[in-house]
C-alpha cells in the first residue's frame, strides 16, 4: 500500500511541477536542430542582448527586449497537402547542446501549407516575454519543424 502512495506522489508532482514528457513535447516534429546561440557584438551598452543562431538551411536571432526572429527552408516530400510550423526553443548547457537543460517550452513562429512536393522559404517570429531574464543564460536553441495533415512522420 506504501509503495502505491509514492508511485501517485510522484506521478502527481510531475504533473503539477509542469513535467512534460519528451515525447508530448514535439508531437507532430518532423525535425529538430539544436544549435548553439552566439551572443552578437554590441555597440551601444543601452542596446538589448541580442544572440543568434544559424545552420546551413536555419538562421535566426533571440532579443532580451522579448522578440525573436527565425527563417528556415522545409521541405514537403508528398503530394497531397500539409501545414508545416518552424519553433524554437531555448535551453542552457556547453557550447555543444548535448545534454541540454529547456529553459522553455517550444513557441511557433511561422505557419505555412505546402503541397506538390514543395520547398518553401518560412519567415517569421514572434515575443517571448521570458527573454528578458532567461536570454543571458541560453547557449543553445532547438528549431522544431512541426508537421499537421499529410506529413513525412520519419524525423530528419
Amino acid at each position: 500500500m506504501a509503495n502505491k502512495i509514492v508511485v501517485s506522489t510522484l506521478l502527481l508532482t510531475c504533473i503539477f511541477s509542469g513535467y512534460t514528457n519528451a515525447e508530448t513535447a514535439y508531437t507532430g516534429a518532423v525535425r529538430k536542430v539544436d544549435l548553439p546561440l552566439v551572443a552578437e557584438t554590441q555597440f551601444n551598452p543601452k542596446q538589448a542582448l541580442k544572440k543568434s543562431f544559424e545552420a546551413s538551411d536555419l538562421k535566426g536571432w533571440l532579443s532580451a527586449d522579448s522578440d525573436w526572429f527565425i527563417e528556415g527552408t522545409v521541405t514537403h516530400q508528398r503530394l497531397r497537402c500539409a501545414s508545416y510550423e518552424l519553433g524554437i526553443q531555448l535551453g542552457k548547457v556547453s557550447p555543444a547542446c548535448l545534454n541540454v537543460e529547456w529553459l522553455t517550452d517550444v513557441q511557433y513562429g511561422t505557419r505555412k501549407k505546402h503541397c506538390n512536393s514543395a520547398t518553401l522559404v518560412h519567415v517569421g517570429g514572434g515575443e517571448m516575454p521570458e527573454l528578458r531574464n532567461i536570454l543571458k543564460d541560453a547557449t543553445c536553441v532547438k528549431v522544431v519543424t512541426r508537421c499537421t495533415g499529410t506529413c513525412d512522420r520519419a524525423e530528419q
